[in-house]
């Protein structure tokens, strides 16, 4: 059997499950469509990333949303168009398919192409690619104000077109609780792949003031400042702390 996985490594999932599927003796491609900032080193066996981002890494700049979410519409116009010539090759080299936040092309035109040659879909959802801000707040009752703008437009019916495509052809769905209100499809709950834990070595420094870090990937989903302010508290009620926040550094170098 020859499996596809693709097409972005978000908080290392797809390394990590194509490192293991490899060393399980399977026939693995990893494919992405972007290097994750965080994880520079990983290898894959395929990355093609769209013109635009390969040539002005506009991602990675500080630069406002609307603009950036601009340049990627530019480039996933024209991207698409590009992996659309070479998805019968893809389709028919492979026999199982997992995807892991979005894949080459949209799913409603994709799935019905891959089931239609007998082949196996496994969506694994990683966040924002299914969360919808409103019913994430209805259930759990956090505080969703300090989220980026941009998480509060999100077109809802976009989020619902996405989990039913998934729904009616994906042959296994993997998700977690926070991020599934809309969904109607039971999943399996995915667990986050440990690689190179062997280089994590835990020790009790002793130390007289505790060093605290938060090394949060985006501040506005990661808590940062719930987090600052416990800190605050903490020193308020005389407890000695030092803390430290980190960003944008490789998780190999943090």
């Amino acid at each position: 059997m020859r499996i596809f996985l693709g097409c972005y490594d978000i908080a290392s999932v797809l390394s990590g499950i194509a490192e293991g599927l490899k060393m399980a003796g399977h026939d693995v491609t990893s494919f992405v469509m972007e290097r994750n900032l965080f994880y520079p080193t990983n290898n894959y066996d395929i990355v093609k990333e769209p013109f635009l981002e390969s040539k002005i890494r506009y991602q990675e700049k500080k630069i406002h949303w609307r603009i950036k979410l601009k340049l990627q519409k530019v480039d996933s116009f024209f991207f698409r168009k590009q992996m659309k010539k070479i998805t019968p090759r893809l389709i028919d080299e492979y026999d199982l398919f997992i995807f892991f936040w979005n894949p080459w092309i949209n799913e409603q035109d994709l799935f019905p192409l891959i089931k239609a040659k007998g082949k196996r879909i496994i969506c694994v959802q990683l966040g924002s690619d299914v969360r919808y801000v409103s019913a994430y707040k209805q259930e759990f009752g956090v505080e969703v104000n300090y989220w980026e703008k941009h998480f509060h437009l999100e077109n809802l019916n976009e989020k619902i077109r996405k989990i039913r495509v998934q729904a009616l052809f994906a042959d296994s769905i993997f998700s977690v609780p926070d991020q599934a209100g809309l969904l109607i499809r039971g999943y399996h709950h995915i667990h986050i792949p440990l690689t190179n834990i062997e280089k994590i070595i835990f020790t009790i420094p002793d130390r007289e003031v505790p060093i605290n870090i938060h090394a949060p990937s985006r501040t506005v989903l990661k808590g940062t400042a719930i987090i600052i302010k416990t800190i605050e508290r903490l020193k308020n009620e005389v407890f000695v702390v030092e803390f430290r926040l980190i960003q944008n550094m490789p998780n190999e170098d943090l």
